[in-house]
C-alpha cells in the first residue's frame, strides 16, 4: 500500500516517531548552541565583524543538519561547535597578543571625512558612496559636512561621527532632488564647495577651477554661517 500523499508531505520518508526525535535533537543542539554564544563573548551579540558574521552563519548550517536529518548524529554537530568555539577563541588571542594579525582577521578603521571634506580614496576602497554616507549623517541631523570633524568607518562596520566645536561652511547633505529645502539653508557669501569631495574654497571672479583635493571642477555655493 502506497504511502498518503499528505504523509509523505508531513513526515517524508522518516517515521513519524522521529518527531519526538527532532524535539530531543534540537533541544540538545540548541542547548550547545546557547553555550557556544556565551563562550565566545559579548561581541557576537552587537555589531558582528566579518570573522563573527561567517562564524554565525556556520554556526547556522551546523546545528540544523543533527536536528533535522536521521541518518546525522548529534556527536559530529556538538563537535564542529567545539572547533567553532577553539577557532574563534584563538583568533581573538591572537588579535589581542599581535595588531598585525587584529588587522588582517577584523579589517581597521577608515577615515570617511576630515576636517569638513570626504575622504574618497578612502570611501572607494571600502565601498561607501557618498548617498550611503549622508544618509547616515542626516540621521544624526548633519546638515553640512562643515559641521563633522572626523567621521570613522568602524572595522565593524559602523559609523563614529564626531563634530566640529567650531563648524566651518561645508557641503550640504540634504538630497540633490530637494532644490527647496537646500535653497533654504543659509548659504555663506563668496565660499563655494567641491560638489564631490566639499573642499571649500573662496569664489574667484576668474572661474574656480580644479579642486586642489579631488582635482574635480564642479561647485555649488557653501552651507553654514
Amino acid at each position: 500500500m502506497q504511502n498518503s500523499p499528505w504523509k509523505q508531505i508531513f513526515f517524508g520518508n522518516a517515521p513519524p516517531l522521529f518527531l519526538v526525535e527532532v524535539i530531543f535533537r534540537a533541544v540538545v543542539m540548541y542547548a550547545a548552541l546557547l553555550l557556544t554564544l556565551r563562550l565566545l563573548g559579548k561581541r557576537m551579540n552587537g555589531q558582528l565583524s566579518v570573522t563573527e558574521l561567517a562564524v554565525m552563519i556556520s554556526l547556522g548550517a551546523i546545528v540544523s543538519v543533527p536536528m533535522e536529518l536521521p541518518k546525522q548524529g548529534l556527536l559530529p554537530g556538538l563537535f564542529l561547535l567545539f572547533l567553532i568555539l577553539l577557532f574563534q577563541r584563538t583568533l581573538g588571542y591572537l588579535s589581542f597578543r599581535s595588531r598585525r594579525v587584529g588587522r588582517v582577521v577584523y579589517g581597521k578603521v577608515s577615515t570617511l571625512v576630515e576636517a569638513g571634506v570626504l575622504q574618497r580614496p578612502a570611501m572607494e576602497r571600502d565601498g561607501i558612496t557618498k548617498d550611503q554616507l549622508f544618509a547616515h549623517l542626516r540621521y544624526h541631523r548633519i546638515s553640512q559636512l562643515g559641521e563633522l570633524d572626523r567621521v570613522y568607518l568602524e572595522a565593524n562596520g559602523m559609523f563614529s561621527v564626531f563634530r566640529s566645536s567650531v563648524p566651518r561652511p561645508g557641503l550640504s547633505t540634504l538630497p540633490e532632488k530637494d532644490d527647496a529645502d537646500i535653497a533654504a539653508q543659509e548659504h555663506k557669501k563668496g565660499m563655494l564647495v567641491c560638489c564631490f569631495c566639499g573642499t571649500p574654497m573662496k569664489e574667484r571672479p576668474t572661474g574656480m577651477g580644479e579642486c586642489p583635493n579631488c582635482r574635480r571642477s564642479e561647485w555649488t555655493q557653501a552651507i553654514g554661517d
